[in-house]
């Protein structure tokens, strides 16, 4: 996984990071592109994370096509 847009924002003792993730299918080679949030809360001079959150980015094949593709394509459209 790795991200870009990422941006940073903190307000006292807790922090926010919003990002655009990718995740690349080793064994086929897919890509998918996924909206993140991660919230962070500073205790004992530690940031922490404390929740995670990620979406899949519409595609043209829509969010069924988004989870088959980034699971290897194990998900027919029946699933979804």
């Amino acid at each position: 996984v790795t991200a870009d847009d990422v941006r940073v924002t903190v307000r006292g003792t807790v922090a926010w990071v919003l990002c655009t993730q990718h995740m690349r299918h080793a064994p086929t080679g897919s890509h998918r592109a996924l909206t993140a949030t991660n919230i962070f809360r500073s205790s004992q001079g530690r940031w922490q994370l404390v929740h995670h959150h990620a979406g899949f980015v519409k595609t043209p094949g829509g969010a069924g096509a988004a989870l088959s593709g980034a699971l290897g394509g194990v998900l027919s459209d029946e699933a979804t």
